[in-house]
């Protein structure tokens, strides 16, 4: 058996508006493979129209990896609107390539601990094959959602091979975003996004390991998420607060460092089992039958696989994926490994004890 040695990472909580607007840019129709994103994110992205849902599906196919990886290291980039300016003094096929290669060596999917390695292709093939194409992404994606119920993979084949379309298309989406959608609605979100980040500073992450320092931001033990062997790459691992995701931890890479983001929330010294992000965002997970019903599953048998839910409750292997999703982002349920092919379920007791506590705090 080998062991691999823990080492210490370089942590810290930084102020970064840039990822945390375009962690918002993301979840834009997002809720139709994540349940508990913020009503924001549902409502801007069902006021789009047809056109500009596609546009918005491209940004969700090169995903954050995608478009963070574009900005070079030594560029400091404070908003979208910088960015935009940014990405139009790229050179469309150079601009391409760069969003192409981002895609394929995602660390989104590299690092997650049922990711099943899919060799990369040669771009250049990808893009003369849409079979090819199609067939790749589907791949890599697979473990996460089915891709084709969330971008349409022909437009993303079609505009891969415009360049020049492509940039225009990306210029385009993103300013209307930004200034239809999300401009007004950040100046509503930025200080307690700043507020987050003053507080979590004061967090000591010196002498920890990646997984222990996730552990002390997210209040979430990730181990079954991740490839250790993978983390370990990373020398550095940066935390960033978004408010439009919902419960949800999210992760993906620039340079050498391994970028975190999660849920905005308070650290309360009086009362520290009342953060009331993380009491909404548990009780949205509680506002549906399927997932109370889980929940009452898991406490009379202890330990469910994911086969077993799906059979209990007749659920499509999608939604049971979406509920499930939604419990263990809020901490209800724990996720754990039953053997190397099967994940199981069990209930947070800790969290179910902090729920409690929470409502008992509003009598």
């Amino acid at each position: 058996m080998m062991f691999l040695t823990p080492k210490y990472v370089d942590a810290a909580v930084i102020d970064a508006p840039l990822y945390s607007q375009l962690m918002s840019l993301t979840a834009l129709g997002s809720h139709e493979k994540l349940n508990g994103l913020s009503q924001w994110a549902i409502d801007a992205a069902n006021q789009m129209s047809e056109a500009e849902r596609a546009s918005q599906g491209i940004i969700r196919w090169v995903n954050l990896d995608g478009l963070i990886n574009l900005i070079p290291p030594e560029t400091t980039l404070k908003t979208i609107p910088e960015f935009v300016t940014f990405i139009d003094t790229l050179e469309p096929v150079a601009l391409r390539d760069q969003l192409f290669q981002n895609a394929i060596h995602a660390v989104h999917f590299a690092v997650v601990s049922d990711y099943q390695l899919v060799v990369p292709s040669d771009p250049a093939d990808l893009l003369k094959d849409y079979s090819a194409f199609q067939t790749y992404f589907q791949e890599i994606t697979k473990h996460k959602y089915d891709g084709a119920k969330i971008v349409d993979f022909q437009f993303a084949f079609d505009m891969m091979n415009d360049p020049v379309r492509l940039k225009q298309e990306l210029i385009s989406h993103i300013n209307m975003v930004w200034h239809r959608f999300l401009e007004r609605e950040w100046r509503l979100v930025a200080p307690r996004i700043a507020a987050c980040v003053n507080a979590f500073q004061a967090i000591n992450l010196d002498q920890l390991t990646v997984l222990e320092a996730i552990e002390a931001v997210t209040d979430r033990d990730l181990h079954p998420a991740f490839l250790l062997d993978k983390l370990l790459e990373f020398d550095q691992v940066r935390f960033v607060p978004h408010v439009h995701n919902g419960p949800y931890i999210i992760w993906f890479g620039a340079a050498d460092s391994l970028i975190i983001g999660f849920p905005a929330r308070e650290l309360q010294a009086n009362s520290p089992d009342f953060d009331k992000t993380t009491f909404v965002n548990r009780c949205k997970a509680l506002a549906d039958e399927n997932r109370v019903a889980i929940l009452l599953a898991l406490a009379e048998a202890g330990t469910l696989s994911t086969a077993d839910l799906i059979e209990r409750f007749e659920l499509d292997k999608s939604a049971a994926s979406r509920h499930l999703r939604q419990l263990v982002a809020t901490s209800l349920i724990d996720e754990l490994r039953i053997d190397k092919a099967k994940k199981g379920y069990r209930l947070n007791s800790k969290a179910i004890q902090e729920l409690s506590a929470a409502l008992k705090q509003l009598e």
